[in-house]
This record gives structure tokens, C-alpha cells and sequence, in this order.
């Protein structure tokens, strides 16, 4: 599946009441791509197939001529600890991540630069990752207590996208999802 994703990132520079041109817009040009897994269940009386989706990869999502990049993402949860270094690896849905319900989630993101600046998107809001200084970046949460299916994505942005006016808008994220196992689940699958 692929999407692009055209617009501006908008960053808000300074005081907005004190100056009237304070939102500075960076051409935004996004590349999404996943792979999904489809499975011909039957074919229905009037001859149509039906199918049901069986399998799939996480979504990688990189900006146009993007520098930046996420070399790999480490989710440790409970017995869970897991390395992923290609997002867009196929996965039986009963095989995606599974992470018992009130659990603490640690994600360390490695990328190729120390001073990238790597955000966490969970919650519909972003958090910022902890800068380890050597290209690693480290964030902590604990999984809710209600099961079910859920998503979280990390961004890596370069400095000059924030920081840098003439800089250009330069990003690349990995997103997956991952099911909440009830506290007294087993994690046989």
C-alpha cells in the first residue's frame, strides 16, 4: 500500500503575538508504504472472491531526498526483546507484537545521526525521545490496561528541520502496530 503525503510542516518560530510571520512552512512530501498479506477465504455464490487479511508489515514513512534515517527500533516489554531493522517485514497478524497490559515499554531508536531529534507518536500525541549522545535515543511508557490492538510510531527529524529556516523539512518514520495481551495472558501463541 502506498500513500504520499503532500503539504507543509509548519513550525512555530518565537512569540506568535509579537510577530505576525512567526509559522515558517517547509514543503512537505511524504512517502508511506506498507505491505499487507491477503488470504482467498472462499468465492461467494455469485463467483466473487472474498478474501481476509492475514498478514502485515509495519509503515515506513520517508520524506522526499531525506537524509535521516532510523536503522533500527529495540522494543523491551516484560520477556519481550526485539530488534527491528526492516519496517516493512511481513508479519501473521497473531505474530505482530504482543505486550501484556500494564507493562513498561522501553523503545530505543537508533539512527545515523547524534543530534537527530526522534519522537515518539502514541496516544495521538508526540513525546520526545531521551538523546543518549551516540545516535541512540531511549523512551519509556507502560501499556494501558485494556487489551486490544493498538499502534505507536517513532520519527526521526533532522535538528535543521526545527532548527534551521533554510533548511529543508527531512524525516523518516517507522510505525507498528502491537496488541495488548490482558495481565494474566499467556504469550504462546
Amino acid at each position: 500500500v502506498h500513500k504520499r503525503l503532500l503539504g507543509s510542516f509548519n513550525i512555530l518560530v518565537g512569540d506568535p503575538t509579537a510577530h505576525p510571520d512567526s509559522l515558517l512552512r517547509k514543503p512537505l512530501d511524504d512517502r508511506w508504504v506498507r505491505r499487507l498479506l491477503l488470504k482467498r477465504v472462499r468465492v461467494d455464490s455469485t463467483g466473487r472472491a472474498l478474501w481476509r487479511l492475514v498478514g502485515t508489515s509495519g509503515v515506513q514513512v520517508t520524506s522526499a531526498g531525506a537524509v535521516t534515517d532510523i536503522q533500527s527500533v529495540r522494543v523491551q516489554a516484560g520477556v519481550l526483546d526485539t530488534t527491528i531493522t526492516d519496517p516493512l517485514e511481513m508479519h501473521r497478524l497473531r505474530r505482530v507484537l504482543h505486550i501484556p497490559a500494564g507493562t513498561d515499554v522501553v523503545v530505543t531508536v537508533t539512527t545515523g545521526s547524534a543530534d537527530a531529534l526522534v519522537l515518539l507518536y502514541r496516544w495521538h500525541h508526540r513525546f520526545r525521545f531521551h538523546n543518549n549522545g551516540d545516535g541512540t535515543f531511549t523512551f519509556r511508557w507502560t501499556t494501558s490496561s485494556e487489551p486490544g490492538l493498538r499502534h505507536f510510531g517513532v520519527n526521526a527529524l533532522s535538528r535543521g528541520t526545527l532548527f534551521d529556516d533554510a533548511a529543508p523539512y527531512d524525516s523518516q518514520a517507522w510505525l507498528f502496530p502491537f496488541v495488548v495481551n490482558p495481565a494474566d495472558a499467556s504469550l504462546d501463541r
